[in-house]
């Protein structure tokens, strides 16, 4: 099934679209209207994008709407069903094609905040201006769905996006770049996390770089499967961030659930890390790691017990 236009490179006459048609829409607005905003990926130079134009309507109320839809369907918007409450939604389609979508908003209204950060984020970092082009494509290619589809499984990746972000001393935002799923077990009242000793590096808790176009819960179960061969398990709480100050690396901790009973310990050959042999054990939170270990996973240790202590607190 089609989405609603095709996806396609970046053209730099969308702006000037975008201008032309916020002068236009402003007439459907009175005093209510605060401003028009450009958003969505026509709103990001040098993203590849579906060729609609999303446009962003701030008011400070809902005013005489009846008349607002009337003067907007004259210039060809049809006001479609709510997205959610306060968040009303016009679409313009051209012979059938989708060229133009208008979401209208009060002021303090989440969406606002959600759409103009994210739309910030990708025009700011190259990095994840490309692994969302890359998805996106990925999307359409494997698309069976529609739109409903397409949109529902882009979702995940904009919440841990907008989910994943920490501002540096200058204010620059940076994003996620590790995943570490965090398992717990219970033993004689005493809460343990899943941890492994690593032939050559030492005691060390799962963790590994997030892909392309994934969520952190995403790559949270995949790292937890490729590194110690849990493969039923998903992540059911996000325990936060962690700015490492080591390498540039961010941690993102998810905390995951396993379906069957895991044994006390366990062996696992890795397909990567050169196939070596991790041996896997339950540690107690309360208790550093055993040495050798980087003392990067003992202070990821103490963000791990602080975190899992405010849970229950």
């Amino acid at each position: 099934m089609a989405l609603t236009s095709k996806i396609s490179p970046y053209d730099s006459r969308w702006p000037a679209l975008f201008l032309s048609a916020k002068e236009q829409i402003a007439k459907a607005f009175g005093a209510e209207l605060v401003a028009i905003h450009h958003v969505g990926s026509t709103a990001v130079p040098e993203l590849a994008a579906k060729p609609e134009i999303d446009l962003l309507v701030e008011v400070a109320e809902h005013r005489n709407e009846s008349c607002r839809d009337n003067v907007m369907l004259g210039f060809g918007y049809a006001r479609g069903s709510d997205l959610s409450a306060g968040h009303h939604f016009y679409r313009r389609d051209v012979d059938g094609v989708r060229t133009h979508k208008t979401h209208v908003c009060i002021t303090g209204h989440g969406q606002i905040e959600r759409m103009l950060r994210f739309r910030d984020l990708l025009r700011s970092d190259p990095v994840l201006r490309q692994r969302y082009q890359d998805l996106k494509l990925e999307l359409e290619a494997n698309n069976t769905g529609g739109i409903g589809e397409y949109l529902a499984q882009k979702a995940p990746f904009i919440d841990g996006v907008i989910g994943s972000v920490r501002r540096d001393a200058a204010g620059c935002t940076r994003l996620a770049t590790k995943a570490c799923p965090v398992v717990l077990r219970t033993i004689h009242g005493i809460v343990h996390s899943l941890a492994f000793k690593h032939p050559v590096a030492g005691y060390q808790f799962v963790k590994g770089t997030i892909e392309s176009g994934e969520s952190l819960p995403n790559a949270a179960v995949r790292e937890l499967s490729e590194e110690s061969g849990i493969c039923n398990a998903r992540a059911v709480r996000d325990l936060g961030l962690w700015d490492t100050e080591f390498e540039e690396q961010i941690w993102s901790f998810q905390l995951c659930e396993v379906s069957d009973p895991l044994p006390d310990k366990w062996s696992f050959e890795t397909d990567d890390d050169g196939g070596r042999i991790f041996e896997f054990f339950w540690h107690p939170l309360k208790l550093d790691l055993p040495e050798p270990c980087h003392r990067l996973f003992q202070s990821a240790l103490v963000q791990i017990r602080n975190r899992v202590e405010a849970l229950t607190t």
